[in-house]
């Protein structure tokens, strides 16, 4: 008899203990899961009652109401004008220095104003004496800071808080 490479005899042995793997499995292995001991579903599912809804109350809420705006119902009163411009106002009079750049050798002051209802922010460029959002102007720029004159005198705005 020839005897058999080294790659022979590693593929044979592989093979033997592959078959041996598979028997001991065969003889060993219990049944699957046994068909009587499995619980039954905890509860079957059910549809959610119908709930009731009062249809004059949502009438009167889609008649107050409009999806597109103000379209020519006349849902907005005087009121309802005056308190928006009210809150316009008093958005624009907050404002903060978010910012200094500078532009061709003159900085400027980025301005930023919160919006108003659905909105975004709005962001300004300012020079030395442009007027801010709240009615005081703008009288010198420094690296991290602006000095503002209004009718309470001049005040510095800084971008950072003091150390």
């Amino acid at each position: 008899m020839m005897g058999l490479s080294l790659r022979a005899r590693l593929l044979l042995g592989a093979s033997g203990m592959l078959l041996a793997g598979l028997a001991v499995g065969w003889l060993t292995a219990e049944d699957g899961p046994d068909a009587m001991l499995k619980a039954p579903p905890a509860e079957t599912w059910q549809e959610p009652a119908q709930q009731s809804a009062d249809a004059e109350k949502l009438l009167a809420g889609l008649k107050d109401r409009s999806l597109w705006g103000d379209a020519g119902g006349g849902g907005s009163t005087a009121a309802d004008e005056a308190a928006k411009a009210a809150a316009a106002a008093a958005a624009n009079a907050e404002w903060r220095l978010s910012g200094i750049v500078s532009e061709h050798g003159k900085s400027l002051a980025v301005i930023m104003t919160p919006g108003v209802g659905k909105a975004p922010p709005h962001v300004q460029y300012n020079r030395i004496g442009d007027a801010l959002p709240d009615g005081s102007h703008i009288v010198q720029i420094e690296k991290t800071a602006i000095t503002v004159a209004g009718d309470s005198g001049q005040r510095q705005v800084r971008m950072f808080l003091p150390k």
